[in-house]
């Protein structure tokens, strides 16, 4: 008898310090510097096509943005020789726009998908803790953009 009064201590004794390591801080996921692993919000309606805005970290390099984007199968948004409606021209590969000196002042850049962007490109993006959202861009006039 004395055998499981002892056993059935030990048990309660563990079931207790159990329950106090539980209630302690540091309980939920976080990143790499503390902050809640939350992906960044995505503001870009379901099956769109177009340009998006990444906004990162103030704490991230352009290097860092670009192979972020890249990692999803995103590139830098193409120049548009000019306004308004376009036709691309096939034999002609658009060259990217280097976004370095904007990206210094806004922590943006604005990505296409390649070939085509999708759900899983934005979602792999905004679970980077560098992003901070992901926003449709201003519509233009572009080869980028099917004139559909």
């Amino acid at each position: 008898m004395k055998k499981n009064n002892v056993l059935i201590g030990i048990l309660a004794g563990v079931c207790l310090a159990l329950a106090l390591a539980a209630c302690q801080p540091g309980g939920s996921p976080t990143g790499s510097n503390g902050a809640a692993s939350t992906p960044a919000p995505i503001n870009v309606p379901q099956g769109y096509q177009g340009i998006v805005q990444i906004t990162f970290s103030a704490t991230t390099t352009y290097d860092e943005a670009v192979s972020i984007l890249q990692s999803a199968g995103m590139k830098l948004q193409v120049q548009c020789p000019n306004p308004g409606p376009i036709v691309g021209d096939p034999t002609v590969t658009p060259r990217p726009i280097n976004q370095q000196a904007t990206f210094a002042s806004t922590q943006q850049l604005s990505a296409i998908g390649t070939p085509n962007l999708t759900q899983a490109m934005l979602n792999q993006v905004a679970a980077s803790a560098q992003v901070t959202s992901i926003d449709k861009a201003p519509q233009m006039a572009c080869p980028l953009l099917s004139a559909a």
